[in-house]
């Protein structure tokens, strides 16, 4: 399957994904992993990072060859990513801070890409328009 249809199927799912209250993380991430084909080495980023949760699980499932890019506009946030990432002594995370602009992500950064929660986003295109 092309990487752009990966990511599009990846996309919809996840905005579908954890609209509960008791969201499971763990079994979310499981589920991603078995979709998007995640593995040792496996390069992936989540947008909307939030608390981490996913993030965190993300990490060790790629492992110490992977990669996870995890994203947040919130600076509070993004500060308690680092620390997150710092504290569980992961070197495969790295924070980035994204905007409605766009996510920052280096350009073909990733395997795969995901968005939980999609619903609080409102990405603004570059020309003003939502």
């Amino acid at each position: 399957m092309k990487s752009k249809h990966k990511l599009l199927i990846a996309l919809i799912l996840s905005a579908l994904a954890l609209p509960l209250c008791g969201q499971d993380y763990h079994a979310e991430s499981e589920r991603l992993a078995r979709l998007l084909d995640w593995h040792a080495g496996s390069v992936v980023a989540e947008i909307g990072a939030g608390a981490g949760q996913m993030t965190v699980d993300a990490a060790e499932r790629v492992g110490p060859t992977g990669h996870v890019y995890t994203t947040e506009v919130s600076e509070r946030k993004l500060e308690h990513l680092k620390e997150l990432a710092a504290q569980e002594k992961f070197h495969n995370i790295t924070v980035i801070k994204g905007s409605q602009a766009g996510t920052n992500l280096p350009h073909e950064c990733c395997n795969s890409i995901y968005i939980l929660n999609a619903s609080r986003f409102r990405l603004q295109r570059a020309d003003g328009y939502r």
